[in-house]
């Protein structure tokens, strides 16, 4: 039974549940979900059957390579601020010439650049002042607010 130390009280059975469905049958893709209310440990699990199964980054980059091998892909990297993490992160990906791509986002101009020296990266724009209005308008009041007195504080 895993030791998950003196700071977790009673999800040995959780753990090795969840232990169970991450390194058994099925071979194809299983989504394994926790869920549970707010503070119940649900990440404190997670975080406790990642580190039991003790892959390491290495072990995880060949197993990744080798599902990719020969199969056309699409991954999408997300938040990169190194070109050193670029590079690790390149030994991955196989490139068999089949159409295979990879989706990079970066705050870095310099990385992007870097990761494809042959193509311009696509630089997003600034939203304009209508558009961040609109934006913060939808995310609090949500899009069906039309009262002008909150259209003006808005947009002060």
């Amino acid at each position: 039974m895993p030791n998950l130390g003196d700071a977790t009280v009673g999800l040995d059975d959780d753990l090795t549940m969840i232990i169970e469905r991450l390194t058994g049958p099925p071979s194809a893709l299983d989504i394994v979900t926790i869920s549970g209310m707010g503070g119940i440990g649900k990440t404190t699990l997670a975080t406790q059957a990642y580190d039991h199964l003790a892959i390491s980054d290495d072990q995880l980059a060949v197993l990744l390579k080798r599902k990719l091998k020969f199969r056309r892909y699409l991954v999408v990297v997300d938040d990169i601020w190194s070109m050193d993490t670029w590079d690790i992160m390149t030994r991955i990906f196989p490139d068999d010439n089949n159409g295979s791509r990879i989706l990079l986002t970066t705050r870095q101009k310099e990385v992007a650049m870097y990761a494809n020296p042959d193509s311009p990266p696509h630089e997003m724009n600034l939203l304009t002042l209508y558009e961040s209005w609109k934006l913060l308008r939808d995310k609090v009041f949500g899009a069906n607010i039309h009262s002008l007195s909150w259209r003006t504080l808005g947009s002060k």
